[in-house]
């Protein structure tokens, strides 16, 4: 009797083990705050298909982690146009970011500034804008 109790055990034991479910991938860390203080040309500005244009962006930023990094991309709804990235240090501070591209046939145009620790593969800490796009 005892062997078939413990056979029973054994076997609701293993069962339930089965039916667990894998943990949740894990969030992405805040790496601290980051922000888009200034940006050429402004967002009211439509831009035109075809156009080459250059963004400049300042970001203010505040780094938790000993380095990291503070990135401007550039993208349309279909692809990625264009990204600069610079290299920062714990605390506060601000970066000058620029980058060049050619406005595609799109609808709009969007910018984002995340920013990441050094190491760090996924970052929720970002801030965007976007452009909407005139035709030729």
């Amino acid at each position: 009797m005892r062997w078939r109790n413990a056979l029973v055990l054994v076997s609701l034991l293993a069962a339930s083990g089965c039916e667990k479910k894998p943990p949740p991938p894990p969030k992405p860390v805040s790496a601290g705050s980051v922000k888009i203080v200034g940006l050429k040309p402004e967002t009211t500005t439509a831009l035109r298909v075809g156009a080459k244009v250059r963004i400049e962006a300042e970001v203010s930023y505040r780094l938790l982690a000993d380095a990291g990094a503070v990135t401007l991309v550039v993208q349309s709804s279909e692809k990625g146009l264009a990204q600069a990235t610079q290299a920062i240090r714990q605390g506060e501070g601000t970066a000058k970011l620029s980058t060049e591209f050619v406005v595609p046939d799109t609808k709009a145009i969007q910018v984002f500034t995340p920013l990441q620790a050094l190491g760090q593969k996924a970052t929720a800490t970002v801030d965007s804008r976007s452009y909407k796009v005139a035709p030729k």
